[in-house]
């Protein structure tokens, strides 16, 4: 085959692989034809012979009409004679040297390149100088490509390579073949893929491929699933069987046996699955993985992750979410102890809950015991009730006001320091005292 307008067209009859529909054309050959100049021949022209190893037609060497496997001849072109070795060699040659030609009845010096030849010409030696290599009938110092050096000649490769290292290694192919192990083919084998022109091996679960990667087959072994150009013993999560392989679910759907969203048999998380569709949960809903079904949040929560009242993610008008417990709460009254988990003690200036941290909790404490000192030294129950207000009332409104603007980092910084002045006063006091009762013992008067 060969494409023609994105479309696969037939070759001619003679070839196995080609470039065109033309006999001319073939690439390689059928069993039993031999390639010539682009043809499949049943059998080589004079002058060739056909090598059954190569499937192609190999030029006789110099002087033969016709030969046979190996080179040898087996006639010889007119005025030439087949001597005792079995080479063809120009009539009256046995009377000039060896780096001479006969022609007119006269001896001819060969070319400077060739040790012995048939002409003057750099184009028709026979052998070279031990430092050349000949390449058909001229003597060159690097063959070319399409040739391989071998015991002194330049030998040419196999038709469908353009670079070789020997009779049947290649090492690079002609345009539209690819090499593989040293030879030239139309396709890779099973198991491997085509690399700019060279076979590289598939990962180890492809049976065909079109790249390296475990995610690039194209067909599995045996008894192997294909989904989404991977190979499994079973069709994976996400994937449902059929007589072409695994094919993927609609994405509405965990698992399925079908196509479409109403083939569904699990569904992601949050979604609810129905008379094989998967609904997703309302936001009122949470999703409840034993049951796999929706269910409504607490009354006291607007949305939530999970049953009961504590579950609660955001709240509905006037509630507050506490976020220790995760529950909706009222805001606590002025009195209320700071652990009262029935309400919130909300923050005045964004209306957020101060005691959803442990250190919240004992800002409130702090400022209750304050709410308590104004009290009892004659304050009024709410700052700014009205009356002028005593010292002891103007200093526990100052630190009233203090602790409530000031940041809890701040808070803990001064209570820190005040801890440490404490104890610093206490091993001096103590320091002293000690030395004071050490200096003040009675002397004991000698009798």
């Amino acid at each position: 085959m060969w494409t023609v307008a994105l479309l696969c067209a037939d070759c001619h009859p003679s070839c196995a692989t080609c470039n065109g529909s033309s006999e001319s054309q073939c690439i390689l050959c059928r069993a039993g034809r031999f390639a010539h100049e682009g043809r499949c021949l049943n059998a080589c022209p004079d002058g060739y012979y056909g090598d059954k190893k190569r499937h192609e037609c190999i030029a006789c060497p110099h002087g033969c009409a016709t030969c046979g496997n190996g080179a040898v001849c087996i006639t010889c072109h007119d005025n030439w004679t087949m001597n005792r070795k079995g080479k063809c060699i120009a009539n009256g040659n046995n009377n000039c040297d060896e780096s001479e030609y006969f022609e007119n009845g006269h001896c001819h010096p060969c070319h400077s390149t060739c040790e012995t030849c048939t002409g003057p010409t750099e184009n028709e030696c026979l052998t070279c100088a031990s430092n050349l290599l000949l390449q058909g009938a001229r003597c060159v110092n690097v063959c070319d490509d399409g040739y391989y050096m071998e015991v002194g000649v330049c030998a040419k490769c196999l038709h469908t390579c353009t670079q070789c290292v020997s009779r049947m290694n290649c090492t690079a192919c002609m345009k539209g073949l690819q090499l593989q192990s040293g030879e030239c083919r139309t396709t890779c084998a099973d198991g491997y893929y085509s690399d700019r022109g060279t076979c590289a091996k598939c990962y180890l679960s492809c049976h065909t491929c079109s790249g390296p990667r475990r995610n690039q087959c194209v067909q599995c072994p045996e008894g192997w699933q294909l989904a989404g150009g991977e190979c499994f013993p079973e069709c994976p999560e996400g994937f449902f069987k059929t007589k072409f392989g695994c094919q993927r679910c609609h994405h509405y759907c965990k698992t399925c046996n079908g196509a479409g969203p109403l083939a569904c048999t699990t569904c992601p998380a949050h979604s609810m699955l129905q008379n094989g569709l998967c609904i997703d949960c309302l936001a009122s809903q949470y999703y409840d993985p034993p049951t796999q079904t929706c269910k409504t949040c607490h009354e006291s929560c607007r949305t939530c992750s999970g049953p009961g009242q504590f579950s609660c993610l955001t709240c509905p008008f006037p509630l507050h979410l506490d976020r220790l417990n995760h529950q909706c709460v009222p805001c606590c009254a002025a009195d209320a102890s700071p652990d009262d988990q029935s309400c919130c003690h909300c923050d005045k200036a964004t209306g957020g809950c101060i005691n959803a941290s442990p250190a919240g909790k004992r800002r409130i404490g702090a400022e209750q015991q304050l709410l308590q000192f104004g009290e009892e030294s004659g304050a009024p129950a709410v700052p700014g009730d009205g009356g002028a207000a005593t010292p002891g009332q103007a200093a526990g409104r100052a630190w009233q006001q203090f602790l409530t603007s000031t940041s809890t980092p701040t808070l803990m910084v001064v209570a820190v320091s005040g801890c440490l002045l404490i104890v610093t006063l206490f091993v001096v006091i103590f320091t002293v005292l000690q030395h004071r009762a050490s200096t003040s013992c009675p002397t004991v008067m000698s009798l």
